[in-house]
């Protein structure tokens, strides 16, 4: 069972500037957002992947929406993609 201040991970983005982005997003929505992310491998700007992502937390309570908002989006993205 997840503490009501316990915070869940909904997303990992490859680099810190998707994560920011991402970020933006949901507190737009609505849902406080906090990144983790290494600042060392992310001098330039030039790390990616498992080196240079950011992990995005959420309140426990507000993870399905978050999770939701997300998958939303990238469903919408895929498919301006194909055309």
């Amino acid at each position: 069972m997840k503490k009501a201040n316990e915070l869940v991970r909904v997303y990992s983005a490859n680099t810190l500037l998707e994560g920011e982005a991402v970020k933006a997003y949901l507190t737009s929505q609505g849902i406080p957002v906090f990144l983790k992310y290494d600042t060392q491998s992310n001098i330039g700007g030039i790390a990616w992947g498992p080196l240079g992502g950011a992990q995005l937390l959420v309140p426990a309570e507000k993870a399905a929406e978050a999770a939701a908002l997300i998958a939303q989006t990238e469903k919408k993205t895929a498919g301006q993609k194909e055309d």
